[in-house]
């Protein structure tokens, strides 16, 4: 399956899910041309981070009260993937940076306000694997 067709379901918002993906598609020839400068440098670009901030894609999750545009996680994992078909590193670093906007908009305590209110010009970087189980920690074995 190539990275640019999504079979996902329709979404609510279809209109901003092509906007960001056609935005993706046409960041990857730049990211095939830098992979091996990252790969040397053992970093992302800074070119490739302003080119992705330039995009929305840093804000995509971010909830619109905070300035983001509040996209379904499936546009994201879809614009994520077109990235990752070019360059890895530059998806790892998407997801890592973009996804504490989305959890901090899934709450709705007093913190997370505060959070949100200074984020709306800067990036909040938290781990997470959206398809990973949690289970219990194995007795060490002797």
């Amino acid at each position: 399956m190539s990275p640019t067709h999504s079979h996902s379901p329709a979404l609510p918002d279809e209109a901003l899910r092509k906007e960001l993906v056609a935005r993706a598609e046409a960041l990857v020839p730049a990211l095939l041309e830098r992979v091996p400068r990252a790969r040397a440098g053992r970093q992302v670009p800074a070119e490739t981070i302003a080119d992705m901030q330039a995009a929305g894609f840093f804000r995509a999750l971010q909830p619109k009260r905070w300035g983001g545009a509040e996209a379904h996680p499936q546009i994201f994992f879809d614009v994520a993937r077109i990235v990752a078909s070019a360059c890895p590193a530059s998806a790892w670093v998407l997801g890592v940076v973009s996804v504490h906007s989305w959890q901090l908009g899934s709450s709705r305590t007093r913190r997370s306000k505060r959070c949100g209110a200074r984020t709306r010009a800067r990036s909040s970087p938290a781990p997470t694997c959206p398809w990973a189980r949690c289970s219990a920690p194995r007795a060490a074995t002797r």
